[in-house]
C-alpha cells in the first residue's frame, strides 16, 4: 500500500493542504487539494506512445462539477448530472491555458488532466484550487512538464485590490482578474472589470513579485518527496511544408508564388480525411 503524505501552508490567509498517495494509483499522478473547505481531486496521465498524423499537443482538461459538491441530489426523473456547465468548461479552458505552454514542444502523446470537484466553499474558488491540484498532480507525475505553477484570482472591492475574494467581496467587486504564474514569469492573465467614468484614474495594480501564492519551497517540497523522474518521449517533428517558409519571407511574399500557390492547388484537390492522407505531403 502507497504511504500517504499530506503538506499544509497557507495561501491567502486560509489553510492549503495537499494529500498524495490516498486515490487513483493508476494513474500518472494524483493528488486531493483542499483549500478551505474547497476539496478537488486531481489527476494527470499521458499516454506511452504518441498520436499518429497530429501535428499540436494533445491536452485534455476536464474539470468536472457535481452536485453532490455543494449538497445537492439530482431530483430529476433520470437521478443523474447533467451535461457539463458553462461555467465548468471554461474553468476547463482557463486551466488548459496556462498549462499548455510548459509541456514541450515536439511532444505529441495524449495527456489527460482530470479535476473532480468534492467540496465546495463559496469563498475560496474551485477553479483557483483546481489550477493549484492540477499544477501539482502533473509536476508530481512522470509526465515531461516545465512547471509548476501558481494562480490567484484577484477583486477590486472598495478602492482596494482583494486578493482570492469572499463570496461577498465577489458579488460587489468591480474587476475579476486570474493570474497564472510559473516561477519566472507569467504565463496567463484573464480579466474583466466594470467601466468607471467617475474614476478614470483609480486603476489597480497587480504585482506579480509580492501576490501571495503557495511559495516555490512548498512546490518544490512536494515534488522532491513525492515527485516521479519525466519519461523520455518519441519526438515528432513536423515535416508541413509550409514550416519551412519563414515570417519575414511570407510578409515580403518572396515565396508565395514559388512555394503556396502549387500547395494550395494539391489540398484543394482534397476533400476528406483519407485524401488528405493519401497525399502524404511531407518537407
Amino acid at each position: 500500500m502507497n504511504e500517504i503524505k499530506t503538506f499544509s501552508t497557507t495561501f491567502c490567509g486560509r489553510p492549503f493542504s495537499v494529500e498524495i498517495g490516498k486515490y487513483a494509483f493508476l494513474s500518472g499522478g494524483a493528488c486531493m487539494v483542499r483549500y478551505g473547505e474547497t476539496v478537488v481531486m486531481a489527476s494527470a496521465t499521458a499516454s506511452s506512445k504518441p498520436r499518429e498524423g497530429v501535428d499540436y499537443f494533445p491536452l485534455s482538461v476536464d474539470y468536472e462539477e457535481k452536485l453532490y459538491a455543494i449538497g445537492k441530489i439530482p431530483g430529476n426523473w433520470q437521478r443523474r448530472e447533467g451535461r457539463p456547465a458553462e461555467t465548468a468548461v471554461l474553468a476547463s479552458r482557463v486551466i488548459d491555458r496556462p498549462l499548455r505552454p510548459l509541456f514541450p514542444k515536439d511532444m505529441r502523446n495524449d495527456c489527460s488532466v482530470v479535476l473532480t470537484v468534492m467540496s465546495v466553499d463559496p469563498d475560496c474558488t474551485p477553479e483557483i484550487t483546481a489550477m493549484l491540484g492540477a499544477s501539482i498532480a502533473i509536476s508530481i507525475s512522470d509526465i515531461p512538464w516545465n512547471g509548476p505553477i501558481s494562480g490567484i484570482s484577484a477583486g477590486y472591492v472598495n478602492g482596494q485590490v482583494v486578493l482570492n475574494p469572499t463570496f461577498e467581496e465577489r458579488a460587489i467587486s468591480e474587476m475579476e482578474v486570474t493570474v497564472a504564474s510559473s516561477a519566472n514569469k507569467v504565463v496567463m492573465i484573464e480579466s474583466g472589470a466594470i467601466r468607471n467614468r467617475t474614476q478614470p484614474h483609480n486603476r489597480p495594480r497587480l504585482n506579480r513579485t509580492n501576490h501571495p501564492k503557495p511559495g516555490e519551497n512548498f512546490f518544490n517540497l512536494v515534488v522532491n518527496l513525492c515527485g516521479r523522474s519525466p519519461v523520455a518521449y518519441l519526438v515528432i517533428h513536423c515535416h508541413c511544408h509550409l514550416k519551412r517558409i519563414g515570417v519575414a519571407d511570407f510578409v515580403k511574399g518572396n515565396k508565395i508564388g514559388a512555394e503556396l500557390v502549387p500547395l494550395v492547388h494539391i489540398l484543394g484537390q482534397a476533400k476528406t480525411a483519407n485524401d488528405f492522407r493519401r497525399l502524404n505531403i511531407t518537407g
